[in-house]
């Protein structure tokens, strides 16, 4: 994460090309087993989108506009 640009580890490798839009989430508490500790979900909450502008074979980097909440950081989810 550079401000509004963002590389994210998945590329023309998985199918992304230029242009495509994901949406960016903030991951939240973990959901996890009481009994084995396995984490089973974790809450996230849409922070804004990202839009492709670069793929290579398996990275792409894109820019990021907000949806009103908190800014992005290392380790947050895109999906589609």
């Amino acid at each position: 994460v550079d401000g509004a640009n963002i590389t994210i580890n998945a590329g023309s490798a998985a199918g992304l090309a230029k242009g495509q839009t994901f949406t960016i989430y903030h991951k939240g508490k973990e959901i996890k087993d009481p009994k084995t500790g396995e984490v089973l979900d974790v809450q996230t909450t849409p922070i804004g989108t990202l839009t492709i502008n670069n793929v290579r074979d398996r990275i792409s980097t894109g820019t990021f506009a907000a949806s009103g909440g908190p800014a992005p950081v290392v380790g947050d989810v895109v999906r589609k």
